[in-house]
């Protein structure tokens, strides 16, 4: 398994991590295809704002959520987080998310609307990161990766890899509510083994940092669960920065007694 994790920007700000990075254009330039979805904020509030003073601004992503499996030929519906404020009491509304598709690239860009109130309204001093729901249009089976405009993606990342199956279930993802995805364990999976070859070294626990070395086993016959687990928990993981990792020792799965174990 690829022991390097998805990492991802941090909410409030984008850092730059050692190595290389790359920031989505502005203009979308990945999306091709059109499609458009649906927003986690609202209408302007009749008659509150001045006629003429609204302007468009383009909110940087930080992350999104992407299901363990899609379920295919059926509308997606997905969280993402943008960096910004979003607080309708100061004038300032989340716009619609723009979704786009371009083979196998799914591209999501948002916005906001900054507007001037005729009564200005005292705002809380709290900030609210926007979280903007973004439905992706029907996607035939496959893998696409899911791109963010404005995001820092580091050279040493994972792709966010959103996988869309005849067999998948899902139609939606969230972010967790403490911010932090569960960890994985490895009871979760199916272990049982006749020989080593029916046996996968895998990582357990917290998949969100940055050098990770295989830790357990389970049954291959779980393998699609376990990854379909591993890329819905990476895709909402926090940046770390960079690291220098070193190798992961040697491990080998094995069968003993009926029980994939890792050598």
């Amino acid at each position: 398994m690829n022991r390097s994790v998805l990492i991802t920007a941090l909410v409030f700000m984008a850092i730059g991590c050692a190595g290389a990075v790359d920031r989505v254009g502005k203009d979308g330039s990945n999306g091709g295809s059109s499609g458009s979805s649906g927003s986690s904020g609202g209408g302007d509030p009749e008659g509150d704002v001045v006629p003429g003073s609204c302007n468009i601004e383009p909110l940087d992503g930080t992350r999104a959520c992407v299901p363990g499996l899609a379920k295919a030929n059926a509308p997606i519906t997905i969280k993402m987080e943008t960096t910004g404020c979003s607080s309708t009491c100061g004038g300032t509304f989340t716009e619609p998310c723009e979704v786009s598709v371009s083979g196998d690239v799914v591209t999501l860009k948002a916005s906001v609307k900054r507007c001037q109130l005729k009564e200005p309204k005292p705002c809380p001093a709290v900030c609210e990161v926007p979280q903007i729901d973004c439905t992706i249009p029907p996607l035939a089976a496959g893998s696409y990766r899911v791109k963010l405009v404005g995001e820092i993606v580091n050279s040493e990342s994972a792709p966010r890899q959103l996988v869309v199956a005849a067999n998948g279930d899902a139609s939606s993802c969230t972010f967790p509510n403490n911010g932090t995805p569960p960890p994985i364990v490895a009871s979760d999976y199916a272990n049982t083994c006749t020989s080593a070859n029916d046996c996968l070294a895998v990582v357990t626990g917290d998949v969100c940092g940055v050098c990770q070395c295989p830790n357990a086993a389970i049954a291959k016959s779980s393998s699609e669960k376990y990854e379909a687990d591993v890329r819905a928990s990476q895709s909402v993981c926090r940046s770390e920065g960079t690291a220098s990792c070193a190798p992961c020792e040697t491990t080998t799965p094995a069968c003993v007694n009926g029980k994939c174990v890792l050598n």
